[in-house]
């Protein structure tokens, strides 16, 4: 194939994306500069807080467990697990069983994803590790996602949630083209989440397949990623709650 062709018809990809970026974003009801912070914001924070590893004191006051980023993610994950709820509650009002089951799925997967994320309060609370989980455990605590073994079917859950939200997202709103309302458009996170899930699926995939052994560095550097993975979650339900509320007046077609 011509090179010429080949650029052509990226060019044409590319276009077709930008659209269905601006599309999503219209459909939701955000502005141009709100979406420009959602596609932009997520890769300077990524550099930002790299760039803390030169000075570690800072890096460990965003990274270490019970700092910046992990409390950060817990309020997040509370607060789309509840935004989670209530869309489920706003689907199943309308009828939508289907959707409103898989946010109500959705919801209590953040629910366990925040209370892992603190180890279900065993530090604040002062809990000891019993002895059978703490050989097990890599870090010695109440929780699933550090047990050897268990870690790469954890990344690998997240690589796929990562996908689902990029490139799963991008193939079904420009090969099915949902319509509103219909399942598929009420489950698939909106497009211009995209940055946030590819930093997670590309973070996730390389510490699978090439930083399966890290350091301190990179293993710390995963609280951020997961921070952007939380912010996506609480932005899809806060959003697909207020676009459900703004149409209560046009109910939409069931699907």
């Amino acid at each position: 194939m011509p090179p010429e062709v080949t650029t052509a018809t990226l060019r044409r990809r590319a276009a077709t994306l930008v659209d269905l970026v601006r599309a999503d974003a219209s459909r939701f009801g955000l502005g141009p500069r709100t979406l420009q912070r959602f596609l932009l914001w997520p890769w300077a924070g990524a550099v930002a807080v790299a760039a803390t590893a030169f000075y570690r004191p800072l890096f460990r006051l965003l990274t270490k467990e019970d700092r910046i980023l992990e409390w950060f993610q817990f309020a997040m994950l509370v607060a789309a697990a509840f935004m989670a709820a209530k869309v489920a509650i706003q689907l199943r009002s309308r009828g939508k069983v289907a959707a409103a089951v898989l946010w109500g799925v959705f919801a209590a997967g953040c629910v366990v994803i925040a209370g892992e994320e603190i180890a279900w309060g065993q530090r604040l609370l002062d809990v000891e590790t019993p002895e059978a989980l703490d050989q097990i455990n890599h870090q010695g605590e109440l929780t699933v996602h550090n047990i050897r073994g268990v870690q790469d079917a954890v990344n690998l859950v997240f690589v796929v949630a990562g996908l689902f939200g990029s490139a799963g997202a991008a193939f079904v709103r420009s090969w099915f083209r949902p319509a509103p309302g219909s399942t598929v458009d009420l489950v698939t996170p909106p497009l211009f989440l995209v940055s946030l899930f590819v930093i997670v699926a590309g973070y996730k995939s390389a510490r699978l397949l090439v930083f399966s052994e890290a350091r301190f560095v990179v293993v710390k550097y995963g609280e951020y990623v997961e921070a952007c993975l939380a912010v996506a979650f609480l932005a899809f339900g806060w959003y697909m709650l207020r676009r459900l509320r703004e149409r209560d007046a046009t109910p939409e077609p069931h699907g």
